[in-house]
């Protein structure tokens, strides 16, 4: 091996000049990728941030345990509802002096839900609010109504 030809420093083409087939043929650039304004992206794009999804699989997917991406809309907030269900049925309590208490119970327990369906991952927040907002709204009426109860009983009106 001590001839030119088997050289490591010498490129293996033959006759010494590397072959040059032309300039290869121009390949169009790819069509610009659509994003949507504001937090959202369209689904081909990545989510950055903790929100990621999962890439620890062999082919650059999800890893084997890990739970499918979500797709389709969110799922019904059911506390959400019972809380929105509540809400006006603890206000209709509290209008009443005899089962006041009562009244108040039920909507403390329409604000509660509300608040934990509010929190709920991957379903619809729209009953947790509006249960949030009726039970904050019967809690501002009974606290009318109990107002005016303790004024009528101090001045002697009822």
């Amino acid at each position: 091996m001590t001839g030119s030809e088997h050289s490591p420093w010498k490129p293996p083409h033959a006759g010494g000049r590397p072959r040059y087939s032309g300039p290869a043929a121009p390949q169009e650039p790819p069509p610009p990728r659509r994003v949507r304004p504001g937090p959202w992206r369209a689904p081909d794009q990545a989510r950055p941030g903790p929100w990621a999804a999962p890439t620890d699989g062999p082919s650059g997917g999800p890893a084997a345990g890990a739970p499918p991406p979500r797709t389709g809309p969110l799922r019904t907030n059911v506390l959400g509802a019972i809380s929105l269900v509540l809400a006006p049925i603890g206000t209709g309590l509290s209008l009443r002096i005899e089962i006041f208490p009562l009244g108040w119970l039920t909507l403390a327990i329409a604000l509660i839900l509300g608040v934990i369906a509010l929190f709920i991952p991957e379903r619809q927040r729209g009953l947790a609010i509006a249960g949030l907002i009726a039970s904050g709204l019967g809690m501002v009426v009974a606290a009318v109504v109990a107002l005016i109860y303790v004024f009528a009983t101090v001045f002697g009106l009822y």
